[in-house]
């Protein structure tokens, strides 16, 4: 909806539920480009938001975190319980935020990619 969200520049879906991961940006934006917002598409509500820093260039959901990437960090939150910061790490220049997770649950490992600090290198973390 246009009215409550203004325009937007990244979208992320949790799964198959109705919760979004929004960033605005674009020509008319209700919310600064570096602050997620976690939308209810069925209750139609905001209920989280969280500001970072820097402009956000991507978001990954999982049912128990939110990986939010920027220019030069890829942040960890945990989700939904209690929304604090994991951990943050340092990455070279990513302006596309490229990075990915594990979406099972139930999968041997959790692991997050993201491109490595020496150029044609990705990086592995284990969430686990």
């Amino acid at each position: 909806d246009f009215e409550k969200m203004g325009s937007i520049t990244k979208c992320e879906m949790l799964g198959r539920t109705n919760i979004l991961a929004l960033v605005g940006g674009g020509s008319r934006p209700k919310y600064p480009s570096n602050v997620v917002v976690l939308y209810d598409d069925l209750a139609g509500i905001v209920f989280l938001e969280i500001v970072l820093a820097s402009p956000v260039k991507a978001v990954k959901l999982r049912r128990d975190k939110i990986i939010i990437a920027t220019l030069t960090q890829i942040n960890v939150f945990s989700f939904p319980n209690k929304i604090d910061r994991l951990f943050t790490l340092e990455t070279r220049s990513n302006p596309l935020g490229l990075c990915e997770v594990t979406p099972i649950l139930t999968a041997e490992r959790h692991l997050l990619v993201y491109p490595g600090h020496k150029i044609g290198t990705v990086q592995l973390v284990d969430l686990s």
